[in-house]
């Protein structure tokens, strides 16, 4: 148990090295939807193995051992030392802790995000512009979700910028973004290696996001000259 528990945890640590890289290599929607989920498949891997040492120090008391199919003798001849399944434990509790706490926090900014924009009037279809001289935009996810662009950030760009915005907005909405780096930000708290990897996927949402704004902008200038 105590050599598979290793494997285990060194493909987990040549993950975490290699993500990154991969993330910067591959094409950025490709990135984006190979390393959230995989980050956090192997977010759940590690908590797994770590979970398992930990009851082979858990399953050797007697009335746990009477409830299960398992010998504690066995189990105590096999299992690693009681410290070290000890702190496996508490990496899961952390874990645990630590990945709730990160969905509490996004799921209450988004609630609050939602409320705020319930009663804006939108522009377009998804569109708000609020009267704010801060240059600031942003999307909130679906399944409400919404471009929210400042008027501070609007008169600062001109006609052509304000179109690669918005297309760059819209391909934040149209593929749910913010959902993918929910995603690779819960397998970074539950496993800190992990971190590059989430920083990756969020580098790689931002590129797909520019290239499909460069798509667009393109095709728009290609129609206007067909037109003129």
């Amino acid at each position: 148990m105590t050599d598979a528990a290793l494997i285990g945890i060194a493909v987990i640590v040549v993950y975490a090295v290699v993500a990154p890289g991969l993330g910067r290599r591959l094409p950025p929607a490709t990135a984006t939807r190979l390393l959230a989920p995989a980050s956090l498949f192997v977010a759940a891997s590690g908590v797994f193995i770590l979970a398992v040492v930990a009851f082979t120090w858990v399953g050797q008391d007697p009335e746990i051992a009477e409830r299960g199919a398992w010998s504690s003798a066995v189990l105590r001849t096999n299992s690693p030392p009681a410290a070290a399944a000890a702190i496996c434990g508490a990496l899961v509790l952390v874990a645990a802790i630590s990945a709730t706490l990160t969905m509490v926090r996004r799921i209450r900014a988004l609630v609050g995000v939602h409320r705020a924009c319930r009663g804006l009037t939108a522009t377009s279809d998804v569109v708000v512009v609020v009267d704010d001289p801060r240059p600031e935009a942003f999307t909130t996810p679906r399944p409400l979700g919404r471009i929210v662009v400042t008027t501070g950030l609007l008169s600062v760009l001109r006609s052509d910028e304000r179109r690669a915005l918005l297309a760059h907005e819209r391909s934040h909405l149209a593929h749910d973004h913010a959902w993918w780096r929910l995603m690779a930000e819960v397998a970074a708290a539950v496993n800190p290696l992990l971190r590059p990897a989430s920083r990756s996927v969020a580098t790689a949402v931002e590129r797909w996001a520019d290239e499909d704004a460069a798509r667009a902008v393109l095709r728009m200038a290609d129609l206007r000259r067909e037109l003129t």
